[in-house]
Formats: structure tokens, sequence, C-alpha cells
């Protein structure tokens, strides 16, 4: 078996509505999802059990971690005794609403049904990766889609151009329970399921109309400053800006490159990407 490497992308919610609570105590939502090129970089190597390893304290303990999980799943489902070594390296921030722990279980799932050659097609992919998360489905698909249900509904589509974007991310971190046991669900009739799924279509001028997050006001009211992100990111010139998931980072989405990289100069005491959307899957190396 040759070493792989395998990148997992975070994503941004550009639209996110959560339409209600479902019996089995999960959220109905209603997002689009893309993803961005800021990866994590999975590396798998043969050996004889499983290890992982990865070079941020930021994710907790390696039992936890959905790396490996999925590759735990992945041995339940198929019967396989194959050992491999797993090293992470991140780059996406934990608790920032990027999805970067969803993208790199979907990483596991991708790359060892690869490199273990067990030649699961991808609605089964999907369906193991509905089990780790609500978030990773979408990561088996992309590059960018509609999603609804708790995430298992994933509609892919390729975005007609890149958008340009500046992620911002304060200090804080929003744990994604509290955001969801935070939110007021009561009151909301047919008015409230305003469709996300249509700002895929828009013109890049005209997504920032659309732009919406319900957790915004609730997560607003406890951790302020990523309010004042946002009306900075507006300042500086974006010509939208939404909170990504659950929090806490911001996404502000620019005329190019060149207009993020310099609003990207006033935020140099938090952390900060400039990046675009994908127009492909990041696809493995060796």
């Amino acid at each position: 078996m040759q070493p792989m490497r395998i990148y997992a992308p975070a994503k941004v919610n550009l639209c996110l509505r959560v339409i209600g609570k479902r019996s089995d105590g999960y959220h109905n939502i209603e997002s689009v999802f893309y993803q961005v090129n800021l990866f994590d970089t999975l590396f798998i190597e043969p050996r004889e059990k499983l290890e992982f390893v990865c070079d941020s304290r930021d994710i907790g303990p390696p039992e936890s971690n959905l790396v490996v999980k999925a590759a735990e799943l992945l041995r339940l489902e198929t019967g396989t005794t194959a050992g491999a070594r797993l090293r992470l390296e991140k780059k996406i921030p934990a608790g920032a609403g990027l999805g970067g722990g969803s993208s790199d279980a979907a990483a596991a799932l991708k790359g060892l049904n690869a490199f273990w050659r067990l030649g699961l097609p991808v609605h089964r992919l999907h369906e193991l990766a509905e089990r780790l998360g609500s978030d990773v489905p979408f990561f088996i698909h992309g590059p960018a889609a509609r999603v609804g249900g708790r995430g298992e509904v994933v509609e892919p589509f390729i975005p007609p151009e890149p958008l340009h974007l500046l992620l911002v991310k304060p200090e804080c971190s929003v744990p994604t329970a509290w955001a969801y046991r935070s939110l007021d669900l009561t009151n909301k009739g047919t008015d409230y399921k305003l469709a996300c799924f249509g700002i895929a279509d828009l013109a890049t001028d005209r997504m920032p109309e659309a732009f919406h997050n319900d957790f915004e006001a609730v997560v607003i009211a406890r951790f302020p400053v990523i309010g004042e992100i946002k009306s900075r990111l507006l300042e500086l010139g974006a010509m939208g800006a939404v909170m990504s998931g659950s929090g806490s980072a911001v996404a502000g989405i620019f005329s190019s490159n060149a207009e993020a990289e310099k609003a990207a100069d006033g935020f140099g005491g938090w952390w900060h990407a400039v990046v675009e959307t994908l127009a492909q899957k990041p696809r493995p190396g060796l």
C-alpha cells in the first residue's frame, strides 16, 4: 500500500435556517454549503494496527476524534482488520462553524476506503457519514450543495464562479449543542421557512440579499464580539457578511481576493483567512 494524502476542506454556510426540532432530537435545517480552499490534511500510511496522531491539542482525546471513529466504523461495517497510521495536520480552527471535524471524518472515510481497497460506493459512504455527524455527508460530496433534513439530504452543485471570502474568528468558540438548545423555535409559521436554496442561483453581487443565519441572534447576544466582526467586515468593504454554522467564524464576501486581502489588514489580532469557494472536489495525493 502506498502512502496517501487527503485534503479536507473547510465549509461556509452563506444561508442557514433551522426549520424545527425532529422526533429523534435532531433539527431540520435548510442551508447552502460551500467548500473553500482552507484545508486540513490527512496522511495515511501503512501499519499493522490503527494509529492516530495530530499536530493540534484543540481536538480532544484521540478516541473521541471523528477520524478515529470513521476508521473504526469502516472496520466494523466491512469486517476488515487492516491497519493504518492516520496523521492529521490541522489548519481549520475548531469551534468556528467551518466544519473541520466533519470534513476530517469524511476524508478518513474516503481515504481509507481507497487505501484499504474496500470498494464502497459513494452512497454507502454517505450512509456511514450520517452516523458520524450531521455535516459529514456534505463532505462526501461537494464542492457545494443545498443541504436539508438534519444534514443527510445533500444536493450537490458546481458554483458558476468562485466567491472571494474573508473568514474571521474571534478567540471564543461556540458550542454547537448550546446554540441549538438556545434557539427559539416557537411561533414559527410558514413565513419562517424562507428558502435558502435560491442563493445558489444568484449572481455574486446579489448573494448578500439572501445571507441569513438563524443562530446569529442568540449567539451574538452571548458573544457580542461576533457582531462586532460582522459590522467591521461591512465597514471594510464586504458586500455582505454572515456567521458560518453555529459560529464563531464570520464570512465576508468581497468582489475580489485583492479587496479581501486589503480588508484582512483590519483583523490582525484575530485568526483570519482569505479564501475562495471550490469549483471541484479536492483530489487525493500520494
